[in-house]
């Protein structure tokens, strides 16, 4: 934020739900805003998940959306003996600005920061000194209220709870002061780098490079093998020591300490003698330096007579449970020993935590092997077991825990082809057509979009399609249950369905451009998942631009930065001094990184005859230096009404609007496209309306008892994630008879769930029925096979229940409905967030409300009312308003016609001006 101008009041939040957040930019349209928070009413209890408020930011102050959390054992001592209650612990953890407080320069909303226990104002004298951590200010606090006005923020039922460190991160949403949060990079991993806002930045780097100043060749004994301890052990082998022994009760931890450099390994109960008699004998004397990373005072003790005499360190970072007095023979002083204590490692927060992710992001310092478990936010009480058991060193919580397939397919870069973005590119092709007469329009696309080739003609594009299958994704290989072998039988037949797709892309391109050489003007236009063309746009020598509706759903991995520097200096020096409005690193970070890996580097080198990096000599590997090609176009097909443009992107990215075909498009059966006097759906006329429509348009008009809502998860099924369709339809059931709303589902052909359908229906299957439409449960619940057009469907409809697609979610926003969304893989996370956010949608379901592993009745139920719950939440009036704004916003863009535009102006119109 550049100036105080631009500071709006925010409101207050109620949070309700776990969401995960993959990349968001934040939009704040609520009055307020009420958070699902950890809470603990009694020491030792366990946390109740509760819904609590929380109030707007103050001056200097920021609200964050906390994205990931750590549990410490700090929190798990306070949790046992603390006697300030109600309170929300927590004090790792990363996030995202939601909302900032008068006054506050430093942050926008949409920043990813890092929350922090102990802050930096910057100005008292313990900041301006660089002997001192301890800022005056914004220290450790520790009466549970805030820095700025010694308040509470969080609310239930009016009553106040307490904070924990100043950040309470055991909630959704919390408020710090600004002075308590570090901005990171957006590429930096939040549920890694959360680690750093504690116990990994106060051993690793801090305890021993800070405070103690480790030397080489030196001896150090490390008390206590947890997160602090092993980060302790990794900055003094950094440092170069020569022997780092580590002491512990569980002797468990011996293996996983030597990744982290100890050398030595002593378990206490397993000797008779003292242990620091052992550890003098074990170095000649004591050890250079001590370190008591365990919170006993006891232990300090103990540390600090395992040290050298005349320079022997002891560095204290556990915080004891009981007897904060340490214990020690003043001889132990008079011997040259020195007794130091430490907290967060010595670090000025904002100053210094940055060059440590920095770090960890070029890999110089380990925090990933910390991590030993990963769970929802939901399980935190077994978190807090597993730490009181010592089964754990750290365990990252997650508001919502991210879907085991998405990462899986991202790192296999496995394309799925994404039926609704396909029809998109129909239009797009169509409108550039009539734009641009004098150009020749050609659309390369799968097979399977062959019955709208009619439309491309009479818009004079001509349709070239591809038959090779596209890899669709296997629900068996995102899990644990997957087996060696089917794992390798799909990745043999990725593989197979790769090289034929490739095959018949060089073909297509070989088919339009072959015949003579390429014109300035000319051009290819590809989606995210099509980076066949962009090599092979490079081959023919033609400008390539890259559109989609959704957002980049990937971004380059921690370490490729670093890598790509190592590998090919030359080349980035080349995309990092590219001077403006040309390819720099910026559009590789966005969205070209793959193409710089080995798996289109082969193909590239081996089959096209191309360097194997882009922008490269064919022959060398190395940069063609007078060739400066423009920075790509990105076409975005969303609105910036909904999503916003973070400064970090390519200025080449073009935000255009959400992109829609037209209704007659979307046909719904061969009859209606067969015989257009038979009137096919979006005349709003009953009276011509398709035989095959009669009963789908009579359950939609009827107002009794409201309209209905519509439920679609377009190819979830086909994608494998629905194994159990009467268990979906069950849930409906159920959810139908605690609400008494109607419901209409569209089956997307999915063979399974049609036949579940007839099961109930009680009526023999045939394609014709669900193409004219079946009723059950009492003729509340329509199922439909046809294709509908959702601008004409959902202004018919209450609310739309789908999985966050982005075809799906801008024609609920387009037809001004509230949603219900259920994410299962890639940006759907992403519209499924930021629908909550924007007020048009609660919190977003998780898959098994509703596809649960489980099909007893139990189970049913319990998904049902969490469904029911969603739908009661949907139709507020709150929420229904929120939509109605949206759409209102909406209906005065034109995305098609803008993306025309950008093509016009900046590719077709330059390009024309070039040739004459």
């Amino acid at each position: 934020m550049s100036s105080s101008s631009s500071y709006e009041q925010p409101q207050v939040i109620t949070c309700k739900g776990k969401k995960t957040v993959y990349f968001l930019c934040l939009v704040l349209r609520d009055s307020y805003r009420n958070s699902t928070a950890a809470v603990a009413w009694r020491a030792g209890e366990p946390l109740v998940m509760e819904e609590v408020q929380v109030s707007p930011p103050q001056p200097l102050e920021i609200r964050i959306k906390v994205v990931c959390t750590s549990l410490c054992r700090s929190d798990l001592s306070a949790w046992e003996s603390q006697s300030l209650l109600p309170r929300i612990f927590g004090h790792e953890a990363a996030g995202i600005v939601e909302s900032i407080g008068e006054g506050v320069t430093e942050f926008e909303k949409g920043d990813h920061v890092l929350a922090v226990f102990t802050g930096e104002c910057g100005s008292c004298r313990h900041c301006i000194s660089c002997k001192s951590n301890m800022c005056q200010v914004l220290g450790m606090e520790r009466r549970g209220l805030m820095h700025s006005d010694q308040k509470t923020r969080f609310f239930i039922k009016g009553k106040p709870v307490y904070h924990y460190c100043a950040v309470s991160s055991f909630s959704e949403y919390t408020v710090v002061h600004s002075g308590c949060a570090v901005k990171v990079h957006p590429l930096a991993p939040l549920h890694k780098i959360c680690l750093l806002s504690c116990g990994a930045a106060a051993g690793s780097l801090g305890a021993a490079w800070n405070v103690a100043d480790v030397q080489r060749g030196s001896s150090v004994v490390i008390f206590g093998l947890g997160t602090v301890g092993l980060s302790v052990a990794q900055g003094a082998k950094l440092r170069g020591a020569a022997r780092i022994i580590g002491v512990d009760i569980n002797s468990s931890k011996a293996e996983q300490a030597k990744i982290f450099g100890v050398t030595d390994f002593i378990n206490p109960n397993d000797i008779s003698e003292p242990i620091y008699q052992v550890i003098k004998r074990m170095t000649g004397g004591g050890a250079d330096y001590s370190f008591e990373c365990v919170g006993d005072t006891g232990v300090a003790t103990t540390a600090l007579q395992s040290c050298s005499d005349g320079w022997g360190m002891t560095v204290t970072l556990g915080v004891p449970k009981v007897k904060p007095e340490v214990s020690a023979h003043y001889g132990l002083f008079l011997s040259g020993k020195s007794l130091k204590g430490t907290l967060f490692g010595g670090w000025k927060p904002k100053s210094d935590l940055p060059s440590l992710i920095e770090k960890y992001m070029n890999k110089e310092i380990m925090i990933d092997e910390l991590v030993t478990h990963d769970l929802a936010f939901d399980d935190i009480n077994e978190a807090f077991e597993l730490m009181r058991e010592g089964k754990c060193l750290r365990c990252v919580l997650h508001m919502s825990k991210w879907c085991i397939e998405f990462s899986w397919y991202v790192k296999q870069q496995v394309i799925v082809c994404y039926k609704d973005s396909v029809l998109i590119w129909f239009a797009i092709a169509a409108a550039l057509a009539r734009d641009q007469p004098n150009y020749s329009v050609f659309l390369i696309s799968h097979l399977a979009h062959e019955n709208l080739s009619s439309h491309l003609f009479k818009a004079n594009v001509s349709y070239v399609p591809v038959s090779s299958p596209p890899a669709q994704s296997s629900e068996a290989l995102g899990t644990q249950e997957a087996t060696d072998s089917t794992r390798k039988l799909f990745l043999e037949e990725k593989e197979r369905i790769k090289r034929e797709h490739r095959q018949e892309c060089c073909s297509a391109f070989e088919t339009i451009f072959g015949e003579g050489s390429c014109m300035d003007g000319d051009l290819v236009v590809i989606n995210f998942f099509a980076l066949e063309g962009w090599s092979l746009a490079e081959l023919y020598q033609i400008r390539c631009v890259v559109a989609a509706p959704y957002v980049v759903p990937y971004s380059p991995p921690s370490g490729f930065e670093r890598q790509f520097r190592k590998e090919l200096p030359e080349l980035y020096k080349y995309l990092k001094e590219a001077p403006i409005g040309k390819v720099s690193w910026s559009d590789v970070t966005h969205w070209m990184w793959p193409l710089f890996t080995e798996e289109w580097g082969s193909w590239r080198s081996e089959e096209l005859n191309l360097s194997c990096y882009p922008f490269a000599d064919p022959v060398t590997d190395l940069p063609i230096w007078h060739i400066r090609p423009p920075s790509p176009l990105v076409l975005y097909g969303f609105s910036k009404e909904i999503v916003e443009c973070p400064d970090y992107w390519p200025l080449s990215v073009r935000v255009c609007g959400f992109w829609f075909i037209p209704n007659e498009w979307q046909l719904s059966c061969n009859k209606c496209g067969d015989n257009p006097s038979a009137g096919p759906l979006g005349t709003d006329d009953s009276h011509t309306t398709c035989s095959n429509h009669t009963e789908l348009y009579s359950f939609v008009s009827s107002l009794e008892p409201a309209l209905p809502i519509f439920v679609g998860l377009s190819s979830i099924g086909s994608m494998g994630f629905m194994k159990n369709p009467m268990a979906f339809l069950r849930i409906l059931e159920s959810v139908i008879q605690i609400t008494g709303y109607r419901f209409i589902i569209l089956t997307a052909g999915y063979e399974p769930l049609e036949a579940a359908i007839h099961t109930i229906a009680n009526k023999p299957a045939s394609k014709r029925s669900l193409q004219e439409g079946v009723s059950i449960f009492n003729g509340k619940l329509f199922c439909f096979s046809g294709q509908v057009p959702y601008n004409w469907l959902f202004r018919r409809c209450a609310a739309a229940i789908h999985h966050g697609g982005s075809g799906s979610t801008a024609a609920a926003l387009h037809a001004g409905i509230p949603q219900i969304i259920c994410p299962f893989m890639l940006d759907q996370f992403y519209w499924a967030e930021k629908m909550t956010w924007l007020g048009v949608a609660p919190q977003p379901l998780k898959r098994n409300h509703l596809l649960p592993e489980e099909s007893n009745d139990e189970s049913i139920m319990e998904a049902a009312q969490v469904v029911a719950k969603a739908v009661y939440d949907a139709l507020s009036a709150e929420t229904r308003a929120s939509a109605m704004e949206i759409a209102e916003l909406l209906s005065r863009e034109d995305g098609v016609s803008e993306a025309v535009r950008v093509l016009r102006e900046e590719v077709c119109e330059v390009s024309g001006s070039n040739q004459t």
